[in-house]
């Protein structure tokens, strides 16, 4: 996990891009409550918290941090819908339980995308662009050649090198997991754990 001296007090600028993004973030509350006053609410509830608590709150990745902020936020939302409701709507059951869920394992998709980022500034743009089109394009040795100038040995050492950088930072991982989360990166405009909420 991300050392504690990597971590910083929250700033104006962070809160003034969060503000920026607010589209973002109501739509991440939207998902979870399915009422779009309510996850506007929630939105401004919790960057007002986050404001009045920004000298006291160390974060490393703030717009992580304020999507954790928004699921609980969420969460005990709907947990007090529950309470105030006489029967128990199944629907809205599923979405605690589908939030708790989330909420558990953010830690786990954080720790991933730390492993990404790593593979990330390890590949060159040419290794990148060979192993997607061979594993996601499912182009030929020979196809990779023309279409990149570069000899089939050479594009064959390009994805070696891609997967022996990726089975020594995800050994603890299945290879599956591994793959789809090198496409999502591969695909997301800038590197950030936030630009992949909607793929979780």
């Amino acid at each position: 996990m991300i050392a504690d001296n990597m971590k910083h007090t929250v700033t104006m600028a962070e809160l003034i891009s969060l503000n920026a993004e607010k589209s973002r973030y109501v739509r991440l509350a939207y998902g979870y409550v399915c009422n779009m006053d309510d996850a506007e609410d929630i939105f401004q509830d919790s960057l007002l918290q986050l404001l009045r608590g920004m000298d006291h709150i160390y974060v490393s990745d703030i717009k992580l941090y304020f999507a954790t902020v928004i699921r609980n936020a969420c969460l005990r939302h709907l947990k007090r819908k529950v309470k105030s409701d006489s029967l128990s709507d199944p629907v809205l059951q599923a979405h605690i339980s589908r939030l708790e869920a989330d909420t558990e394992n953010l830690s786990v998709y954080a720790d991933l995308f730390r492993h990404l980022k790593n593979c990330r500034s390890a590949l060159t743009e040419l290794t990148i662009d060979v192993f997607e089109a061979k594993r996601f394009e499912g182009m030929s040795y020979k196809e990779i050649s023309r279409i990149f100038g570069i000899t089939e040995r050479r594009a064959n050492h390009e994805i070696q090198k891609a997967l022996k950088i990726f089975r020594e930072e995800f050994k603890d991982y299945l290879p599956s997991i591994i793959l789809l989360m090198f496409f999502i990166l591969r695909t997301a405009e800038e590197f950030n754990l936030f630009n992949l909420l909607p793929y979780i």
